[in-house]
């Protein structure tokens, strides 16, 4: 049996759109959308098949486009190493030291005494430090901020907030958790070997999911059933 697909359906009992959010009917509701002369039958046909051209949540804000969240987390990313990157510099000093005095032993007898073994063992220590930090930092920027403001900086120059699906007002900081846990958490993991590559990954899909995803979240909104909107105010 094939599933109806979540999205806008004309209300059988008054004349306007009903969301379906794939498993029941919503108290939400729209009016048709509205178009030029003679164009009403082919839009009602694309609302009776779920192929409403407005992307929103059931209650009818517009939903942010890949791009612009693509956009605001690399704004994020940036305020982050910048913030991040001097309070690591002791332990990246530290990394560049090994790294140095290889290179230079290499450079003058033509080999090393220290195998790349014995290299990855001193780098651990100040590389778990350095990505501690990092997780850390990253807690306290993504949590601090949508708690108080329901979006990051990066959103915010964008004019994109956070919110819960089926409620436009608030976000509570156990929703927050939840959203970060999934987003933000695996970066823990990411300084273990092979491990880290196998949270690159998840974080790749999880980056890509609202490519195809019916309401646009990715993996980590789906956990906290979050959605991240347009909004300019």
């Amino acid at each position: 049996m094939t599933q109806t697909p979540a999205g806008w359906y004309p209300d059988h009992q008054q004349p306007v759109l009903r969301y379906w959010d794939g498993d029941r009917w919503t108290e939400h509701t729209s009016p048709y959308p509205s178009g030029p002369p003679g164009d009403t039958g082919a839009r009602l046909r694309d609302a009776h098949q779920g192929h409403d051209p407005r992307a929103t949540t059931p209650d009818g804000e517009p939903l942010a486009g890949w791009w612009q969240r693509v956009g605001a987390v690399i704004l994020d990313g940036l305020i982050v190493f910048a913030v991040a990157t001097p309070l690591a510099l002791p332990w990246w000093r530290d990394v560049f030291e090994v790294y140095g005095d290889y290179f230079d032993e290499i450079s003058a007898t033509g080999s090393s005494t220290v195998s790349s073994f014995e290299l990855q063992s001193q780098i651990a220590g100040p590389l778990a430090i350095i990505g501690v930090i990092g997780v850390v930092l990253n807690f306290v920027y993504v949590v601090g901020f949508l708690t108080w403001k329901q979006a990051t900086p990066g959103k915010l120059a964008l004019g994109l907030r956070v919110r819960q699906r089926e409620a436009p007002h608030g976000l509570p900081l156990s929703v927050v958790l939840k959203r970060w846990l999934v987003q933000g958490g695996p970066q823990a993991l990411s300084i273990v070997p092979l491990v880290g590559t196998l949270v690159g990954l998840f974080s790749l899909v999880d980056g890509l999911w609202p490519l195809w995803d019916s309401r646009r979240q990715a993996i980590h909104d789906k956990w906290a059933d979050t959605n991240v909107v347009r909004r300019r105010r």
